[in-house]
Protein backbone atom coordinates (compact mmCIF):
# COMPACT_ATOMS: atom_id res chain seq x y z
CA UNK A 1 0.00 0.00 0.00
CA UNK A 2 2.64 2.22 0.36
CA UNK A 3 4.49 1.66 -2.39
CA UNK A 4 1.48 2.58 -4.56
CA UNK A 5 0.97 5.43 -2.12
CA UNK A 6 4.43 6.73 -3.26
CA UNK A 7 4.28 5.79 -7.08
CA UNK A 8 0.52 7.92 -7.07
CA UNK A 9 2.64 10.78 -5.45
CA UNK A 10 5.79 11.16 -7.85
CA UNK A 11 3.28 10.52 -11.34
CA UNK A 12 1.50 13.68 -10.10
CA UNK A 13 4.95 15.63 -9.75
CA UNK A 14 6.20 14.69 -12.13
CA UNK A 15 2.86 15.68 -14.60
CA UNK A 16 2.50 18.88 -12.95
CA UNK A 17 6.25 19.74 -14.37
CA UNK A 18 5.61 18.05 -17.76
CA UNK A 19 2.14 20.60 -18.03
CA UNK A 20 2.87 23.48 -16.68
CA UNK A 21 -0.01 23.56 -14.21
CA UNK A 22 1.77 26.53 -11.88
CA UNK A 23 2.28 28.57 -15.37
CA UNK A 24 -1.16 30.76 -15.29
CA UNK A 25 0.25 32.78 -18.61
CA UNK A 26 -1.75 33.35 -21.87
CA UNK A 27 0.20 31.78 -25.31
CA UNK A 28 -1.94 32.80 -27.77
CA UNK A 29 -0.50 35.09 -30.44
CA UNK A 30 -0.99 38.91 -30.50
CA UNK A 31 -2.65 40.19 -34.14
CA UNK A 32 -0.76 42.30 -36.18
CA UNK A 33 -1.48 43.99 -38.99
CA UNK A 34 0.60 41.59 -41.52
CA UNK A 35 -1.42 38.46 -40.78
CA UNK A 36 -4.22 37.59 -42.83
CA UNK A 37 -7.71 38.08 -42.85
CA UNK A 38 -6.75 40.96 -40.16
CA UNK A 39 -8.13 44.60 -39.74
CA UNK A 40 -7.48 47.50 -37.93
CA UNK A 41 -9.44 49.62 -35.72
CA UNK A 42 -7.81 53.49 -34.63
CA UNK A 43 -9.49 54.19 -30.90
CA UNK A 44 -8.72 57.22 -28.60
CA UNK A 45 -8.41 56.55 -24.93
CA UNK A 46 -7.82 58.62 -22.08
CA UNK A 47 -4.46 58.00 -20.38
CA UNK A 48 -3.67 59.75 -16.85
CA UNK A 49 -0.45 59.71 -15.15
CA UNK A 50 0.99 61.05 -12.54
CA UNK A 51 3.61 63.44 -13.11
CA UNK A 52 5.73 64.39 -10.16
CA UNK A 53 6.92 68.25 -9.31
CA UNK A 54 7.80 70.75 -6.60
CA UNK A 55 5.27 73.18 -4.92
CA UNK A 56 5.84 75.35 -2.71
CA UNK A 57 3.98 77.53 -0.08
CA UNK A 58 4.39 80.69 2.07
CA UNK A 59 3.79 80.80 5.63
CA UNK A 60 4.79 83.22 8.69
CA UNK A 61 7.44 82.47 11.20
CA UNK A 62 8.03 83.81 14.42
CA UNK A 63 11.38 84.94 15.22
CA UNK A 64 12.76 86.14 18.38
CA UNK A 65 15.01 89.39 17.36
CA UNK A 66 17.09 90.91 19.60
CA UNK A 67 16.82 94.60 17.75
CA UNK A 68 13.65 95.72 19.37
CA UNK A 69 12.05 99.38 19.34
CA UNK A 70 10.30 99.57 22.40
CA UNK A 71 13.06 98.54 24.49
CA UNK A 72 13.12 94.91 25.49
CA UNK A 73 16.04 92.88 24.91
CA UNK A 74 13.96 89.91 22.47
CA UNK A 75 11.25 90.74 21.27
CA UNK A 76 8.88 88.23 18.64
CA UNK A 77 8.76 89.28 15.07
CA UNK A 78 7.27 87.31 12.41
CA UNK A 79 9.22 86.57 9.03
CA UNK A 80 8.08 85.10 5.30
CA UNK A 81 8.86 82.05 4.66
CA UNK A 82 9.12 79.50 1.60
CA UNK A 83 8.89 75.58 2.18
CA UNK A 84 9.17 73.88 -0.48
CA UNK A 85 7.87 70.20 -0.79
CA UNK A 86 7.02 67.62 -3.51
CA UNK A 87 3.87 66.15 -5.14
CA UNK A 88 2.57 64.83 -7.79
CA UNK A 89 -0.02 66.42 -10.95
CA UNK A 90 -2.36 64.60 -12.46
CA UNK A 91 -2.29 65.04 -16.36
CA UNK A 92 -4.86 63.40 -18.31
CA UNK A 93 -4.30 62.94 -22.08
CA UNK A 94 -6.21 61.66 -25.02
CA UNK A 95 -3.93 58.84 -26.73
CA UNK A 96 -4.28 56.93 -30.43
CA UNK A 97 -4.33 53.21 -29.63
CA UNK A 98 -4.28 50.80 -33.01
CA UNK A 99 -6.71 47.64 -31.69
CA UNK A 100 -6.30 44.36 -34.43
CA UNK A 101 -9.05 42.33 -34.76
CA UNK A 102 -10.24 39.49 -37.09
CA UNK A 103 -12.14 41.33 -40.31
CA UNK A 104 -15.90 41.05 -40.52
CA UNK A 105 -16.45 37.11 -41.67
CA UNK A 106 -13.28 35.58 -40.30
CA UNK A 107 -12.64 34.19 -36.93
CA UNK A 108 -9.82 32.69 -35.26
CA UNK A 109 -8.78 30.01 -32.30
CA UNK A 110 -6.08 30.34 -29.72
CA UNK A 111 -2.68 29.91 -31.10
CA UNK A 112 -3.67 30.88 -35.16
CA UNK A 113 -1.99 32.52 -37.37
CA UNK A 114 -4.21 35.47 -38.08
CA UNK A 115 -7.80 34.99 -38.67
CA UNK A 116 -7.49 31.78 -41.12
CA UNK A 117 -11.42 30.42 -40.53
CA UNK A 118 -13.98 32.08 -42.33
CA UNK A 119 -17.34 32.59 -40.30
CA UNK A 120 -19.18 31.08 -43.28
CA UNK A 121 -17.31 27.99 -44.31
CA UNK A 122 -19.37 26.32 -41.50
CA UNK A 123 -22.48 27.54 -42.68
CA UNK A 124 -21.76 25.85 -45.67
CA UNK A 125 -20.25 22.65 -44.14
CA UNK A 126 -23.35 21.91 -42.20
CA UNK A 127 -25.66 22.66 -46.03
CA UNK A 128 -23.14 19.86 -47.41
CA UNK A 129 -24.08 17.44 -44.58
CA UNK A 130 -27.43 17.55 -44.76
CA UNK A 131 -27.20 17.30 -48.28
CA UNK A 132 -25.53 14.14 -48.40
CA UNK A 133 -28.01 12.90 -45.53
Amino acid sequence: MRLATWFLLFFLISSSKTTNIDNNSNDDIELTSDMPNVCSKVEIRTVTKLIPCLKSYDHLVKVWSRNCSNGRRICPTYEHRTEYYRSEQVVTAEVNVTIYHCCLGWTRLIQDYGCPIGKNSFNSNKKYINYLF
